[in-house]
């Protein structure tokens, strides 16, 4: 046997940890969701922390009500090394102290021997909570783990799938990636296509989009939902998935059964995928003139179904948008559905909007000038100094592709603006301007109060000094603080 063969060993559970500042929970578990083993294993010590002070209860709850956080967890404690948390709660598991928490960490410990020890234990008292490390263990690589997990997840979703079922699913829908995950994550599915029909209409109405929806597919096939109630659950869930599945469902069968009050529901949503099914639906039923009403939405997508529904209409459309662009009030849709449409002809009427009161409107303007391709920097530069920082944004947008032709004084002058928003937009724009000024104005903003721009200038500043030796020549004279060209 070699003696450079590397063994497997454990962290010490005993070893003095090093001293670290407190970490709140809820950051913790935030952390943990997107960071590495160490972002988890800070977690696990505060959770097991909690269970050795009598909330074992209480932690288990906050864990396995993070399902991304539980399969990281599972991966986290796989390394070459075993993490102390799993050894602290196999340690627990073993002499029969561990609570709800321990338990269910020990089911992610790296030996299988642990693992059924901790699935065993969590089968013979079967609580909410740990469903979601029965779904991990249910994809287990070790057989005899795999399989009781699966059997004991069986149980629990044919006893009481109302209660099961909502902790089981999101982690399922993770699970299932895994090469063994697949049956564990079939295994949830099927349980929601049998589920009762009270269930089902529950779950197609308020359960996240792993449950709801199977759950509408399955209520839709059993005549569950009128197409009235699709409608409402497009309309209300926030799930953009569930939303589309549901007005998708409602718009055809209201287009089969003429129910044309459906079909506006849906073109009222607040959701812009579900307003484009039911202006579809509209066009479908041969009501074409009611989906040209839309010609002004906010989203893109609806304008263009809306305007390829007034076509067979027989609407005009570019007279439709300059009217409505001309008239008070008016609304940002009309204003980009001009632009998307229109000519270089109809730039006036775009600029008559970038001074309006409301900003929406403004920024609307500037947006629509972008997409006609008729910015004009000497035009447009006032806007740069706009109090609304999404108008500068758009505004910084149009100029881009001609910041040679914005004014360079506007442009310095503003680079000492005590706005944030309007230093940030005449940077951008001087450092794509030819000659030294995007240097000079990296040199600038390189002393500038927000850290992020001054670091930005810092970073801009080193690239554009190396190699440039004309550059540097050109600013070396320059004695004291570095200041805009010309002051």
């Amino acid at each position: 046997m070699s003696l450079f063969r590397r063994t497997r060993r454990s962290q010490d559970p005993h070893e003095a940890p090093s001293p670290a500042p407190p970490v709140p929970l809820d950051q913790a578990l935030l952390a943990a969701g997107d960071g590495g083993r160490e972002s988890i294993a800070v977690l696990a010590g505060l959770l097991l922390d909690l269970e050795a002070a009598g909330e074992s209860d209480a932690a288990l709850e906050v864990l396995a009500g993070a399902p991304r956080v539980v399969v990281r967890a599972d991966t986290a404690a796989r390394g070459y090394l075993v993490p102390n948390w799993a050894t602290i709660a196999a340690d627990r598991l073993t002499s029969s102290t561990a609570g709800p928490l321990g338990t269910a960490l020990a089911s992610l410990h790296k030996q299988g021997r642990v693992r059924e020890a901790a699935v065993e234990a969590m089968t013979r008292a079967p609580i909410p909570a740990f469903v979601p490390f029965l779904v991990v263990r249910g994809a287990d690589w070790v057989p005899v783990v795999r399989y009781r997990a699966r059997g004991a997840l069986a149980e629990l979703l044919d006893a009481d799938p109302r209660t099961y079922l909502p902790v089981a699913a999101p982690i399922a829908a993770l699970v299932g990636r895994r090469t063994r995950g697949r049956p564990v994550a079939a295994q949830v599915t099927a349980t929601v296509y049998g589920a009762p029909d009270a269930l089902l209409r529950d779950l197609a109405g308020s359960a996240g989009a792993t449950l709801a929806i199977p759950a509408l597919h399955a209520a839709v096939a059993r005549n569950l939902l009128r197409p009235a109630e699709l409608a409402a659950i497009a309309n209300r869930v926030r799930s953009a998935p569930v939303a589309r599945a549901a007005a998708e469902y409602a718009a055809r069968a209201a287009i089969w059964t003429g129910r044309h009050a459906v079909l506006e529901s849906l073109a009222g949503s607040r959701t812009a995928s579900v307003r484009a099914l039911g202006l579809t639906g509209y066009v479908r039923a041969g009501l074409p003139d009611r989906a040209a009403g839309s010609l002004a939405d906010p989203a893109a997508t609806v304008r263009a179904l809306a305007r390829d529904a007034a076509r067979r209409a027989s609407i005009d459309i570019l007279s439709w948008y300059r009217a409505a662009v001309a008239a008070d009030p008016v609304a940002p849709g009309a204003l980009l559905g001009l632009a998307e449409c229109g000519t270089a002809a109809d730039a006036e009427l775009l600029y008559s909007r970038i001074a309006d009161a409301s900003p929406r409107i403004r920024r609307a303007a500037v947006q629509g000038l972008r997409i006609l391709d008729a910015a004009d920097p000497g035009r447009l530069s006032g806007v740069l100094a706009d109090p609304s920082g999404a108008v500068v944004r758009e505004a910084v947008k149009a100029l881009r592709a001609n910041a040679d032709a914005v004014p360079a004084d506007l442009l310095w002058a503003q680079l000492g603006s005590p706005e944030l928003i309007h230093r940030r937009a005449a940077y951008i724009l001087l450092a794509r301007q030819a000659g030294t000024a995007p240097l000079h104005a990296a040199l600038l903003i390189s002393e500038d109060s927000d850290p992020v721009l001054a670091r930005r200038g810092r970073a801009d500043a080193a690239r554009l000094s190396t190699g440039h030796e004309e550059a540097r020549a050109a600013l070396a004279p320059q004695a004291g603080p570095v200041s805009a060209p010309g002051s």
